[in-house]
């Protein structure tokens, strides 16, 4: 009869040390995972954020091959991706979490254009906000997007708004 009682607890005691292996095991999981789960967030922005810069500057590319076209003025996203950039997809404007815009200047639409990306959803898809001149500069904001002289489509620079580099 005493052998009878031992089996059970002995059994018990087995179970016991999986549930706690198992139970230790998760605790690890959830403590990597909470300080693993901010880096890839912020993985992902810089890639969105490097994906926005690398798309203004196919922009920036794009028109001047639409210039070479014969074409007396700068276009618009819509002519350049007609022409221009055929084979470069941006879907209804938005391409990896950044929206994108092109306007040439309003007083001098065959001398100046501009190009903008914004994130879609600012802090999550991106955490700025970046333009590209008819220069190929290219200005960054952390804190809103970038508004250029609409004649000119020069940026002032200031502590929110600040030259990241040029073509």
């Amino acid at each position: 009869m005493n052998e009878s009682t031992e089996t059970p607890k002995s059994g018990c005691l087995k179970l016991s040390s999986s549930v706690w292996s198992i139970s230790i095991a998760g605790i690890i999981i959830l403590f990597m995972a909470a300080i693993a789960g901010p880096k890839l967030i912020e993985s992902r922005v810089l890639t969105s954020e490097m994906s926005a810069i690398g798309t203004l500057r196919v922009l920036y590319s794009s028109q001047q091959l639409y210039k070479e076209q014969g074409h007396a003025n700068y276009g618009s996203l819509k002519e350049l991706q007609g022409e221009a950039m055929k084979d470069y997809v941006l879907e209804n404007d938005i391409r990896q979490g950044y929206r994108f815009t092109c306007q040439a200047s309003k007083s001098q639409p065959s001398k100046s254009w501009w190009a903008t990306a914004e994130p879609v959803e600012p802090g999550k898809t991106g955490e700025r906000f970046f333009l590209i001149t008819h220069k190929g500069d290219i200005y960054v904001s952390t804190t809103q997007p970038i508004v250029p002289n609409p004649d000119t489509g020069e940026v002032l620079e200031s502590e929110q708004v600040y030259r990241l580099g040029s073509r």
